[in-house]
């Protein structure tokens, strides 16, 4: 690698400044993995963009750039692997430099370079001291410090060139070192370029979620340096400080204390440089077998001892003071009014306005001292309000000395003899419908009641009184529903059910004349399902239904009625006569007829023979024809019959008559 000497910046040759920004810039981006605490290798880090520097235009300085990539002058990043002793060589001192400048970076030293104006991205072109104490410019780290903890500016500056780094207050974690950046010198990785309340320019600062605190860790130069920062605990009660710094495990705890409420210990616990300072009264104790007292507790300050007030617990005695303190004064003796005053010391006992000393009754609240019979106790606490020798408690009448058990019970309305019953059975007329009552004279009234009574008869339902006898109502239903049984209801044994015979229905269509026999239905005979009619058939019997007969085919011959004209066929199960049939009228004139409908009517016009008298004594035998309404009619007589003139038959007898043909 070419080494420079350490000349003047200015004096540089351009052809060397080139090649050693080529070599430069390439080894600084391969220095950030090139440094390691347990093993030295050769890192290769990609290059910078070649286009960094505005003097970048020496056709050397882009070969160098550019070799092993495209060739062009591009935003392009390139590949570079220091060289032992060269820019970004781990180093521990000097001498192992070609440039004889080993300088600290954050992730360890390593080997730099001297410069003219510029340096690669996170470098700067500062004036160092060389090891012979001449000062000339070389590269140095703009970042070497950021997020180190801080107490002042100072701490975060190495060269005066990089003067704009600032320590930055991040709260009770501590201070710790920005970096002065702007547009054009951007922030490393992991940090963002802001405006900050505390700061004068802007910084590197940490990149937070949204709500989260900024954190910094120790990088690998501050935890060989020890930085330290001051820091803080904060409460109500107070701020504690303290101081937390790098150490090889990484940053510290902070040793700040938690601050409390002062107590008496001979600590500053809420860290306002005054121990034992106690604002908020601290309570001690006392404490026995008779129990535990509270009090507050003086102290000496700055010793952490002090003189506790509290009494000393002691038995309890009945005066008004809570010896033992339980909260409790005099607990353990009688309060009779639960006011929590012992009656020892308590003026009214029974709390009733009225001071034991004037109270009849001391412990029996009686504000208006009642005493019916005038002794020195009063009603509430006397235990026999009438003197009659019997204690209130066993006497229904206690202010009423005539009233007592053994008094003789009268008809006077009240329970003399303290039984429980008024006048009992003095007016009873036995009659469960009066109300009977005795009158403060003595005399007796029986008034009739509509009270619920017994009848006797337990036929009824409902019994009341009504007119000072009892009535029975809402008979009672025997209905069992059985038509076998016949129901009754006797006025002691209730209802009644006798079996009887009657005739009834077993619920079976295929029988008939059912009979009742012991209290159950039988079934009689079959039902014959003959219909005796020849048009239709029988399907049999159904219980439920009965007889099912359906109707013969039409067309079956049948008989219909009686007589001749019988003769028919069936048609929707009824039997149609047959007409034009011949037929016997069973007249002696006119004996021949045609069946229609079933009736036999006579024929018209058949030869019949009916008698002609001739005169008183004979007649004779004459031919004619049958009318429809079974007459005989003669059309002409014989000529032995007839008379001159004579449309008709002509009877001889003593006379001669003319009788017309129509009359026959």
């Amino acid at each position: 690698m070419l080494r420079t000497s350490p000349v003047p910046a200015n004096q540089i040759t351009n052809t060397n400044t080139r090649i050693f920004w080529g070599i430069a810039i390439a080894a600084i981006l391969s220095f950030s993995v090139a440094c390691s605490d347990e093993e030295l290798k050769r890192p290769v880090f990609p290059g910078y963009y070649d286009t960094i520097s505005a003097t970048d235009t020496a056709p050397i300085f882009d070969a160098v750039l550019d070799a092993g990539t495209n060739g062009a002058d591009t935003p392009e990043p390139d590949t570079f692997v220091p060289e032992p002793g060269g820019f970004a060589w781990p180093c521990e001192g000097n001498s192992e430099c070609d440039s004889d400048l080993c300088i600290p970076t954050a992730d360890g030293k390593v080997c730099t370079d001297f410069c003219q104006e510029t340096c690669p991205q996170g470098w700067s072109c500062e004036q160092v001291s060389t090891a012979s104490a001449d000062l000339t410019f070389a590269c140095v780290p703009r970042f070497a410090h950021l997020c180190d903890p801080c107490e002042s500016n100072e701490d975060c500056i190495d060269f005066e060139g990089l003067a704009g780094a600032e320590c930055i207050p991040f709260g009770p974690e501590g201070n710790f070192c920005g970096a002065a950046c702007s547009d054009t010198i951007p922030c490393p990785a992991g940090y963002e370029c802001v405006d900050l309340p505390t700061t004068a320019t802007r910084q590197c600062y940490p990149v937070t979620e949204p709500g989260a605190a900024a954190t910094c860790e120790c990088s690998a130069l501050a935890r060989s340096l020890g930085p330290s920062t001051s820091c803080y605990n904060t409460s109500d009660t107070g701020t504690c400080y303290g101081f937390r710094e790098c150490g090889p495990n990484g940053l510290t705890a902070c040793t700040a204390q938690q601050p409390a409420v002062e107590i008496c210990n001979g600590v500053d616990d809420n860290c306002d440089n005054a121990v034992d300072n106690i604002t908020v009264p601290e309570t001690c104790e006392s404490t026995n077998e008779f129990g535990t007292c509270i009090g507050i507790l003086s102290c000496n300050p700055g010793l952490g001892t002090g003189t506790c007030d509290a009494a000393t617990p002691a038995p309890e005695i009945c005066d008004g003071i809570d010896q033992n303190c339980d909260g409790i004064a005099d607990d353990g003796f009688e309060d009779t009014d639960s006011d929590f005053i012992a009656n020892c010391v308590d003026e009214d006992d029974d709390d009733d306005t009225v001071f034991d000393g004037a109270d009849n009754c001391p412990l029996d609240a009686n504000t208006n001292q009642s005493n019916n019979d005038g002794d020195q106790a009063g009603d509430a606490c006397d235990p026999d309000d009438d003197n009659d020798g019997v204690l209130d408690i066993n006497d229904c009448a206690p202010f009423d000395q005539a009233i007592g058990a053994g008094s003789l019970e009268v008809c006077d309305g009240k329970d003399n003899d303290c039984d429980g019953e008024t006048d009992e059975a003095l007016c009873d007329d036995a009659n469960p419908c009066t109300t009977d009552k005795c009158q403060t004279d003595g005399s007796c009234v029986n008034t009739p009641n509509t009270l619920a009574c017994d009848d006797g008869d337990v036929c009824t339902q409902v019994d009341l009184c009504q007119g000072g006898s009892c009535n029975g109502l809402n008979p009672v239903s025997c209905n069992d529903d059985n038509e076998c049984t016949t129901e009754s209801c006797d006025p002691v044994a209730g209802c009644l059910y006798d079996n009887n015979s009657n005739p009834c229905s077993d619920g079976n269509a295929c029988t008939e004349n059912d009979q009742c026999v012991g209290g159950s239905c039988q079934g009689g005979s079959i039902v014959n399902c003959d219909d005796n009619n020849a048009c239709t058939q029988s399907l049999g019997c159904s219980p439920a239904t009965g007889c099912q007969n359906v109707p013969s085919p039409n067309g079956v011959p049948c008989t219909y009625g009686a007589g001749q004209c019988t003769q028919g066929s069936c048609s929707a199960g009824y039997c149609i006569p047959q007409d034009g049939g011949l037929c016997n009228t069973g007249s002696n004139k006119c004996p021949q007829g045609t069946c229609s409908g079933g009736n036999c009517f006579i024929t018209s016009g058949q030869l019949c023979t009916t008698e002609v008298g001739l005169d008183i004594c004979q007649s004779v035998e004459v031919t004619g024809q049958c009318t429809a309404n079974g007459e005989c009619s003669v059309a002409s007589a014989p000529s032995s019959l007839t008379c001159p003139g004579c449309a008709g038959i002509c009877i001889q007898c003593f006379i001669q008559i003319c009788l017309p043909f129509g009359i026959f």
